[in-house]
């Protein structure tokens, strides 16, 4: 019997309605290798997160768990986390969290991360510091 593809989950509670044309490309891409599947709600979120099958993975599609009203939800995330889950700040998040927030947001997941400045640059790869199983797929620069 063929094994199921993995399910990842797009927690979108602030979603922008350009958020699908502008991540199509990705998003598409990605539907070919996994099951998405996307929540706009706190309690969806919630239930989807500590269900017995919880995903494979998370994505984090925008800034709304770094806002006081998300923290149960941040809460949520980290415990998966904490289970041996993944997640991925990706997409509108880094355009729209706020500089107070962003420290405070990542020690909560024990990460002593701050903002700097917001630029277009490219950034080279420290192989090094990459998990093996990525060092030769990633591109050196991007």
């Amino acid at each position: 019997m063929p094994s199921l593809p993995p399910t990842i989950l797009l927690i979108s509670l602030e979603l922008e309605p350009y958020f699908d044309d502008m991540y199509t490309p990705q998003i598409d891409l990605l539907a070919t290798h996994a099951t998405l599947q996307r929540t706009q709600t706190a309690d969806v979120t919630l239930r989807v997160l500590t269900s017995p099958t919880p995903p494979h993975a998370v994505l984090l599609t925008d800034a709304a768990l770094t806002q006081k009203s998300h923290i149960h939800v941040w809460d949520a995330v980290l415990q998966y986390i904490r289970s041996g889950g993944t997640a991925v700040c990706m997409g509108q998040f880094s355009s729209f969290i706020k500089p107070p927030h962003f420290a405070p947001f990542f020690s909560g997941a024990g990460l002593q991360w701050d903002m700097e400045a917001y630029l277009r640059t490219t950034v080279c790869l420290q192989r090094e510091n990459c998990p093996t199983r990525y060092r030769e797929t990633l591109p050196a620069r991007y």
